[in-house]
């Protein structure tokens, strides 16, 4: 699909009704308390749903709890969303019982996102094994697991390969009910399948290796094979999961594109061409693109990742936003 063109509708499998659009703002961090607040001001102020913080060791990123709160209290109807929560960082109750407290503390904004982690360097950095990903999915499932529980069961127990919980009760629990919404990323099938069938909104991105994205999982094709594998998972939940992704590229054309980035967008651009991960062109032609991409394929969550993004995406914000 280029910037201007929509594929054939009538080539493409039936899919539920969309949900109302949504619109994500990923924020890094600030050198000063009022700079992250104005930040987070003005994504409000733009339109912008949600705001999405990532977790990693490695560069200027708030840890997520204090990062949150910090957001919750610096706006008045923003979500909150961590995009994602290594589980390889925390023990699965630690987060349950951190994110509980952002729950109360921003009366019920939080939508916790978790994810198998990716990025080896952070790890070997922090001293952290970073295991194989069949190990790592693993423990997310679990994880899923534990977290659920521990939200919503007084004496809550659970006997997995990789975490044990005894008759645990957790304090404070969330306010939103039975559990804020959860969101699971990845790339891979599998991460996806487990995603379809235990969270709220699944999040789909490029699948990872040790240091980036797969330049094996590449192009539309791959992109809707993994529409359609959350579809088979998720059976008789499909209509009430929202799919969601973070664009990686918004930009007017590619030479802007290879003028103004780092030289591995040249080569995100090739990989992720002709998905939701990249939109080229003016306003109208961003919005005929995500208007494409929320009716006939069902996504409607749409983030983009920093502040240069930000500005030429507010205007799409400005446009389709449902307030």
């Amino acid at each position: 699909m280029t910037a201007t063109t929509a594929p054939d509708p009538g080539t493409r499998p039936a899919t539920p009704t969309p949900r109302p659009l949504r619109f994500g703002l990923g924020l890094r961090g600030a050198s000063t308390r009022q700079r992250w607040r104005d930040k987070v001001r003005q994504a409000e102020d733009l339109g912008f749903d949600l705001v999405n913080l990532s977790d990693h060791l490695i560069g200027s990123s708030f840890g997520i709890a204090a990062g949150l709160m910090a957001a919750a209290e610096a706006s008045e109807h923003l979500r909150l969303v961590s995009l994602v929560a290594n589980n390889e960082f925390r023990h699965p109750v630690l987060l349950a019982k951190e994110m509980a407290s952002v729950d109360v503390l921003s009366e019920g904004r939080l939508e916790m996102g978790i994810g198998a982690g990716w990025w080896q360097l952070e790890h070997d950095q922090a001293g952290i094994p970073f295991d194989p990903p069949k190990q790592r999915v693993d423990r997310l499932e679990e994880a899923v697991q534990v977290i659920k529980g521990a939200w919503t069961t007084p004496h809550f127990s659970f006997a997995g390969e990789h975490y044990r919980i005894d008759d645990l009760t957790l304090t404070p629990t969330p306010v939103q009910q039975p559990h804020p919404p959860i969101a699971i990323g990845g790339g891979g099938h599998r991460v996806l399948r487990l995603a379809a069938r235990e969270a709220d909104t699944v999040h789909v991105t490029m699948r990872t290796v040790a240091d980036g994205a797969d330049p094996k999982d590449r192009g539309r094709d791959a992109f809707l094979r993994k529409l359609e594998v959350i579809r088979e998972a998720a059976g008789d939940r499909a209509d009430r999961l929202e799919i969601a992704v973070t664009i990686g590229i918004v930009a007017p054309d590619e030479a802007s594109v290879a003028a103004g980035r780092h030289p591995s967008a040249l080569a995100q651009l090739e990989q992720a061409r002709d998905t939701p991960l990249v939109l080229l062109g003016g306003t109208d032609e961003m919005c005929d693109q995500i208007t494409y991409w929320h009716t006939e394929h069902g996504i409607s969550q749409f983030s983009v990742m920093n502040d240069v993004d930000r500005d030429v995406f507010a205007p799409v914000v400005a446009k389709l936003s449902r307030r």
